[in-house]
């Protein structure tokens, strides 16, 4: 894909929530599996239906405690461009 085709694609990412800029020259973008408040939805509702809320835990623990699914990458990306 030519550069141009490219960048439509990552600023159509962006646009959509789906990825962010990791410096200010625009050369290095995240693209997110999910977005930040999809990822807040899934942890939550991971916290409720497991009795965790109102408690502490490592991110050692969330993920790769008993109850795990691991099923998502561990910080949540695919791929960084």
């Amino acid at each position: 894909m030519a550069q141009d085709g490219r960048m439509a694609v990552v600023e159509h990412l962006i646009r959509c929530g789906h990825g962010r800029w990791e410096d200010d020259t625009t050369t290095r973008c995240r693209i997110m599996w999910k977005k930040p408040a999809e990822w807040a939805i899934v942890i939550y509702d991971f916290a409720k239906e497991h009795g965790m809320l109102g408690n502490v835990f490592t991110v050692y623990e969330l993920y790769a405690g008993g109850d795990t699914r691991h099923k998502y990458p561990r910080d949540g990306t695919l791929a960084t461009a």
